[in-house]
């Protein structure tokens, strides 16, 4: 029987993950873990008919021997716990020791380094660890590489996300937030990795509707970290990114230069302030976010440019990935023992179908945006 545990199963996004692979017919059983018994009775009270496929079991992450412990009893985990420069290398390294595959949604460029760095230790214990399998990064990275294939030569990929303040509620996205909007942020440029002052590098890019032009600037995320090793990009690697309405980009960079930001401690009791308050900041914004790729390159000697991008709520972007990558795992599609970024060990064309099938809009630009249709 093929069983999954969601760790951090009862919070925004992992609520999702345990959703969509109750609903899935190749899943047997999903185990919600998580330290709250309350949040995850509610969780699969909302299951409604697939209740009887998820069970609860109590988990403390920071219990680390009690962990390894619960993890070995199942085919593969699903980490949504953040946030993931705290939590996604401790994670994945008990993974690792437990001989469980493992999908997190790590969206901050310090916890993926850390997954990758366990790559030799996981390939020889026979494990699959795979590191932002969800949103940005996730989709973004396994269209980066759709789009790598189309072309003979790439010289530039820039990426931009934009997040509705309506379309979210996890503490951890908060905190998210304000970390990867501090300080120094890696970028790849000039066909090396750089740091540049995040919030800098402001663009307007163009985004579905019902969003539309927003101005973007730079955040740390893995992308730039994680593509240049695994898709040879000629120049640069670059991610930018907002939040919506366009008041709250502002407010953030106060909180800032404030220096409220500046360490873990810091950022986490100044998220559990707005999270208490949160609804106050969601007001005004529309409940969809969205994510753009561009790759320019060329093909047969001409300069091409290719723009995908995805629109939906954020928790399906976010969870529908990663419950496709834990699928895929346990049922054997993916056979390759190591660490790797999205981009590294998904096949795309498949992947990309298989979110369409669930609903999710993947679009190409051409003169105007449209679904992307394969031949």
């Amino acid at each position: 029987m093929a069983s999954i545990l969601v760790l951090g199963g009862a919070g925004d996004m992992g609520s999702g993950i345990v959703k969509f692979l109750a609903e899935d017919e190749r899943v047997d059983r999903v185990i919600i873990g998580d330290i709250s018994r309350a949040r995850a009775s509610r969780v699969l009270e909302e299951l409604g008919e697939f209740k009887s496929k998820a069970e609860y079991v109590e988990i403390d992450a920071s219990a680390t021997s009690k962990l390894i412990e619960i993890m070995s009893k199942y085919d593969v985990v699903v980490n949504a716990i953040g946030p993931f420069y705290y939590w996604a290398g401790r994670i994945a390294s008990a993974a690792v020791k437990a001989g469980v595959h493992l999908v997190d949604i790590c969206d901050d460029y310090e916890g993926a380094k850390d997954v990758l760095s366990l790559r030799k230790e996981a390939a020889s214990q026979g494990v699959t660890l795979i590191t932002g399998l969800g949103w940005t990064p996730g989709i973004t990275n396994v269209l980066a590489r759709y789009a790598f294939q189309l072309l003979d030569e790439v010289k530039a990929i820039d990426i931009s996300w934009v997040g509705s303040a309506a379309d979210s509620k996890g503490f951890a996205v908060i905190v998210h937030v304000f970390y990867a909007v501090t300080g120094k942020v890696p970028m790849y440029i000039g066909g090396e990795e750089k740091l540049v002052e995040a919030g800098t590098g402001t663009l307007q890019v163009e985004f579905p509707p019902p969003i539309g032009k927003v101005k973007v600037f730079y955040t740390g995320h893995p992308e730039p970290v994680t593509i240049p090793q695994y898709l040879p990009v000629k120049d640069r690697v670059t991610l930018r990114g907002a939040l919506v309405p366009e008041y709250q980009n502002s407010l953030v960079k106060f909180f800032v230069k404030l220096g409220l930001t500046k360490t873990h401690s810091r950022r986490v009791k100044l998220a559990k302030i707005i999270h208490r308050v949160e609804s106050i900041f969601r007001a005004g914004g529309k409940p969809v976010s969205s994510a753009r790729v561009d790759i320019i390159g060329e093909r047969g000697g001409e300069e091409t440019v290719l723009s995908f991008s995805v629109i939906d709520r954020m928790y399906r972007l976010t969870a529908l990935p990663a419950a496709i990558g834990a699928i895929w795992l346990v049922t054997g599609r993916i056979k390759e023992y190591g660490a790797y970024p999205p981009e590294g060990i998904i096949e795309p064309r498949n992947f990309i179908m298989e979110l369409q099938g669930k609903g999710i809009q993947v679009l190409e630009y051409r003169d105007g945006w449209r679904n992307l249709e394969f031949s």
